[in-house]
C-alpha cells in the first residue's frame, strides 16, 4: 500500500480492511483523480476480498504515468482477477477471469522484466487453467457440483490462512470440511495445491 490517507493505511496495517476501505472511498469523493489513491483503494478492497471494487480500483490506477505504479496495479489486478475466478461458480467465467489474470502479469512483466512475483503467478494461474480445461475434458459432470455453503465458508477461512502463508492450517480446515461435507469436493484442485504446499503469493505489492 503506498502512504496517502494516514488514518486509512493504518486501519490496513492493522488489518481492518473494511474500516480502510471506507476511508479511502470517502477520500476518492473529494480526490478521484489521484492514481495513488485509486491504487490503496483497490489494495484495501481486494484485502476485504471486495474484489469488483478492487479490480475497478486497479484499472483506475493504470491511469497514472508512473510506471512503476501502473506495474504494481497490473500485478495486483492480476492477484485480484486470480481470486475472483477461484470465487466464481460458473467455469466459463472462471477461465474468463484467470486468462485476463495471466495477461496482467503478462503486462506487469513487461514493465518489470525481473518481477519474479508476477513470473511465479502468471505461470501458477496458467496451469491452473490448463488443469481447469484438462479436468473438464476427463469429468465434465463434476464442475456440476454445487459446494455447500459450509464448504464456502470453509473455503473462505482457508484463503484467509493461505494470505498468512498458514498452509497447514488451510489444508486443515478443507480436510475436515471434506470429512463431513461431500460437496467440498468442488474444492478437489484447491486441496490438492494445499498439500502440495503451493500457491498464488497474495501479498499487496506497493512501490
Amino acid at each position: 500500500v503506498l502512504a496517502s490517507n494516514s488514518g486509512a493505511l493504518r486501519d490496513y496495517k492493522r488489518g481492518q480492511y473494511d474500516k480502510a476501505l471506507q476511508e479511502y472511498q470517502s477520500s476518492l469523493q473529494r480526490k478521484s483523480d489521484d492514481p495513488r489513491l485509486q491504487f490503496n483503494t483497490g489494495a484495501a478492497a481486494y484485502r476485504a476480498q471486495k474484489f469488483d471494487e478492487a479490480l475497478k480500483r486497479f484499472s483506475e490506477a493504470l491511469n497514472s504515468p508512473d510506471l512503476n505504479l501502473q506495474q504494481s496495479a497490473y500485478y495486483n489486478r492480476g492477484n485480484t482477477l486470480y481470486y475472483a475466478g477461484e470465487h466464481a461458480t460458473d467455469p466459463a467465467k472462471r477461465n474468463d477471469f484467470w486468462k485476463r489474470s495471466v495477461q496482467d502479469f503478462d503486462s506487469a512483466l513487461k514493465l518489470k522484466a525481473d518481477d519474479a512475483d508476477a513470473k511465479f503467478n502468471r505461470d501458477f494461474v496458467k496451469r491452473r487453467l490448463e488443469e481447469a480445461n484438462d479436468q473438464q475434458k476427463q469429468n465434465p459432470q463434476q464442475e456440476k457440483i454445487e459446494p455447500s455453503e459450509e464448504a464456502k465458508k470453509a473455503k473462505q477461512r482457508a484463503e484467509e490462512a493461505v494470505n498468512r502463508k498458514a498452509y497447514n492450517e488451510a489444508l486443515q480446515i478443507m480436510e475436515a470440511q471434506l470429512a463431513k461435507d461431500p460437496t467440498t469436493k468442488y474444492y478437489d484442485d484447491f486441496i490438492t495445491r494445499l498439500r502440495e504446499v503451493t500457491g498464488v503469493q497474495s501479498s499487496t505489492k506497493s512501490n
